[in-house]
């Protein structure tokens, strides 16, 4: 509603008229009975179960006038029988433009008011058609010219809809009939003419309601909608039907509004299709170019809105003023009055169900802008969207090249460098935000804003922010407190200086994170999507920061449960990722990615994340990391699968249970080259079980296909744990007599819990701590 009101009635404008569609349907189902009679489908069910009456539609049909006689005299039937679709014998004969047959009928006394399925009676066809001479005839058999269908058209509306002069001129022979009669839609004959641009019809018309002086009063006659046939023909491109109008009615008609606020010049630039036009209405007494409807906007608004390049460049070229704002009348209520048709209604933007609304003004540049995102809205889903949008980008980047010319033709005391530099980026205020007139990726984030519940909206000035903990080439993250909950909040670099992926990245990481529920994935909380330069995405906080800072950077100790839980804590994850509805991959797992908060381990950063059945055109680009890359992403061999992930899990592992970096003294890209092309792996120390080890091998195989899912790397990893548990319980207590027997793998796992016992008696920072303190068996605190 908001969005309606700050664009008036503008936006509600219909593309087509009721009538449009209505006619549209009724000559497909007339083409459908033409084409079964043509086809002899008249003695089955399509028409009647009736014998007699089928044999009378043929008689009909191939215009048999002796048999029709002789079967309605000699049988006695019903002249006005009605067979398929509420059809009568005269119907059908009209339809098939058979005049000796309709003639006939009509001498039998044929019921000349009957109405079919399109409440059309004989007449209403006849001059749908143009079949003159059945018209002729259905008049000297006193039919209605003044007959109305379902939507109130008489006769004379449709033959002026179809163009059918001859069937205009005799009908308008009749003195009965009423040439100004406005139909269900208050449209008038003129209105057809001037849309559909009947010329010759519309001369036929004005000179005959010249008699009775009435011109002026047809021509500014507003239908539902409130186009007068000026407005129609503006709309329409009629351009010889306009001089006709404006030279037959004088200049007052060129002031009419209509109920969306625009003039017939306004109507010219929103259907854009002649600059000729325009030139030509510009040039008639009283026409501005910067004339304003009744809700503030300017024909360069409705060019702009419409995306119509040309005409923005004519009406520049003209005079056109950008800087005028659209409600500049509207200050604190909006009342509309569609000629009794909405009704009255007042809207109170000091007291909404959200609080007070302020009424933004739009100038011709938020409009191009607007509509952008309209069309977007309304296409979301097709194939190349972005081509339907091309156009509005062009317009707003022409209208700011003008206002930059402008700024640098002003003197040096009026615009600053710095000013002319803040102009550069126009500020576009929108019903959804203000966004920066940036175009290049403002599909993805307005389709984001759009889909993303209003509970994921955030404000950043909601946000405490406290420090920054993190940085990278998308920009920082920061720790915030957000309604006394402390949270994490990754703020990508500005719109203005970002680049296309930059944007895409955060787009794609705030949609897919807003879908996600797992106790092992990061939480998403939110995201600042109202400005550019704010651009943010709101999660939970981890505080014992990313595994690779805790293994590398702080160097911490983590005993063989707390390496196994991290393990199964991400496999849980990844699993979650992949066996969801529309599996996800996450492309750039690497223990960077992988943050620790308390006793868990939370996959993060689904920037490079994909939908399995992505059609992305950079799906087979590189993402991530190369370091934890698959081979088969590292070169590029077309499209993937979720076994990339895998085999980048089994890095990490290898990397929780070593303590180093995957060839860490090769470049990253150099690592990815060896595991790709050499098909080289890390080596697998002692320090890695023996059934993790095997788990390891069979996650990183070169052929994707031998690689398990992350469900079996689940059960497999409980495997492990409960073997170790019975391998535990099974070892001798010290000074037992059978402890001279026991096996060498005993004594493995027992000089490996022991060397688990003694890693807890060093602090985070690998300093030894008070010996004389017995250990607990809790891992340290982080």
């Amino acid at each position: 509603l908001i969005s309606h009101l700050q664009m008036g009635n503008y936006m509600k404008r219909p593309k087509h008229s009721l009538s449009d569609e209505l006619y549209d349907k009724i000559s497909k189902g007339y083409r459908l009975s033409l084409e079964l009679l043509e086809r002899g489908v008249l003695n089955d069910n399509n028409f009647t179960s009736d014998s007699l009456l089928s044999q009378l539609l043929i008689a009909c049909y191939e215009n048999d006038v002796d048999r029709l006689k002789s079967m309605l005299e000699n049988l006695n039937l019903d002249v006005n029988s009605i067979s398929w679709r509420k059809m009568s014998l005269l119907h059908i004969a009209v339809l098939c433009e058979k005049s000796e047959i309709v003639k006939s009928l009509l001498e039998k006394e044929a019921d000349v008011h009957q109405i079919d399925w399109a409440s059309f009676t004989p007449l209403h066809l006849a001059s749908y058609f143009g079949f003159t001479e059945i018209v002729r005839l259905l008049l000297l058999f006193s039919s209605n010219p003044n007959s109305l269908t379902g939507v109130q058209d008489t006769p004379l509306h449709l033959a002026a809809l179809k163009g059918h002069y001859e069937t205009v001129e005799l009908l308008l022979s009749k003195p009965e009939l009423c040439v100004v009669w406005p139909n269900q839609e208050k449209s008038t004959v003129f209105h057809y003419c001037a849309q559909f641009g009947h010329l010759e019809i519309m001369k036929l018309l004005l000179d005959d309601v010249q008699r009775y002086d009435i011109i002026s009063a047809c021509v500014h006659e507003g239908n539902l909608y409130g186009d007068t046939p000026l407005h129609n023909a503006c709309y329409s491109n009629q351009f010889e039907i306009v001089k006709l109008l404006i030279s037959r009615s004088g200049f007052d008609c060129l002031s009419k509004e209509n109920m969306f606020s625009e003039t017939p010049l306004h109507a010219a630039c929103t259907a854009g299709k002649s600059v000729d036009l325009i030139g030509y209405l510009l040039k008639q007494p009283g026409v501005n170019v910067n004339c304003q409807g009744r809700d503030g906007h300017t024909p360069l608004h409705s060019a702009c809105y419409n995306g119509h390049l040309k005409v923005v460049k004519f009406l520049l070229d003209q005079g056109a003023d950008m800087d005028i704002s659209a409600n500049s009348q509207i200050l604190r209520k909006f009342k509309y009055a569609n000629n009794g048709v909405f009704g009255d209604s007042d809207v109170d933007f000091e007291n909404t169900a959200k609080g007070p609304i302020s009424v933004v003004s739009q100038t011709p540049i938020a409009w191009a802008y607007e509509q952008g995102k309209q069309m977007l809205f309304e296409i979301c889903g097709k194939i190349n969207f972005f081509h339907f949008i091309k156009g509005f980008d062009n317009i707003v980047n022409l209208l700011k090249d003008v206002k930059r010319s402008e700024y640098s033709r002003s003197s040096a005391s009026e615009c600053s460098y710095n000013s002319l530099n803040d102009y550069a980026s126009v500020t576009l205020p929108s019903p959804m935000g203000k966004l920066k007139s940036v175009t290049k990726e403002k599909a993805e984030v307005l389709q984001l804003r759009n889909l993303l519940g209003n509970q994921y909206h955030i404000q950043m000035s909601d946000i405490d922010l406290q420090e920054s903990v993190g940085s990278g080439s998308f920009g920082k993250v920061y720790k915030c407190v957000l309604n006394n909950r402390t949270v994490a909040v990754k703020r990508y670099r500005s719109w203005s200086v970002g680049s296309k992926s930059d944007v895409k990245m955060f787009c794609r990481e705030v949609s897919i994170m807003s879908r996600l529920n797992h106790p092992n994935i990061l939480q998403f909380i939110g995201a600042c999507l109202d400005d550019p330069s704010q651009f943010a995405l709101v999660t939970e906080f981890a505080q014992d920061g990313s595994l690779f800072s805790a293994l590398h950077e702080e160097k911490r100790f983590f005993d063989a449960e707390f390496k196994f839980s991290i393990c199964f804590d991400v496999a849980s994850a990844m699993n979650y990722l992949h066996k969801r509805s529309y599996p996800i991959i996450h492309r750039d797992l690497n223990p960077h990615n992988i943050l620790l908060k308390g006793n868990r381990a939370l996959v993060a950063d689904f920037g490079e994340s994909r939908f399995v059945d992505s059609r992305d055109t950079d799906m087979t680009r590189q993402p991530g990391n190369l370091r934890w890359m698959a081979p088969e992403i590292f070169l590029q061999s077309g499209s993937y699968t979720t076994k990339a992930d895998v085999f980048s899990y089994a890095l990490c592992m290898w990397e929780i249970y070593t303590g180093d970096i995957p060839f860490v003294h090769l470049k990253p890209a150099t690592a990815a080259a060896e595991m790709a092309y050499r098909n080289n792996r890390p080596l697998l120390s002692d320090a890695i079980p023996v059934k993790i080890q095997s788990l390891i091998n069979k996650a990183w195989h070169s052929s994707v296909q031998y690689r398990p899912e992350f469900s079996v790397i689940m059960n497999e990893l409980m495997g492990t744990k409960e073997q170790n548990k019975e391998d535990a319980a099974s070892l001798p207590v010290e000074g037992d007599s059978t402890s001279n027997s026991q096996s060498e793998d005993s004594a493995v796992l027992l000089s490996i819990s022991r060397f688990n016992d003694l890693l807890k008696l060093v602090d985070k920072n690998g300093y030894v701590v008070d010996p004389s303190q017995s250990v607990s068996g809790h891992r340290p605190e982080n």
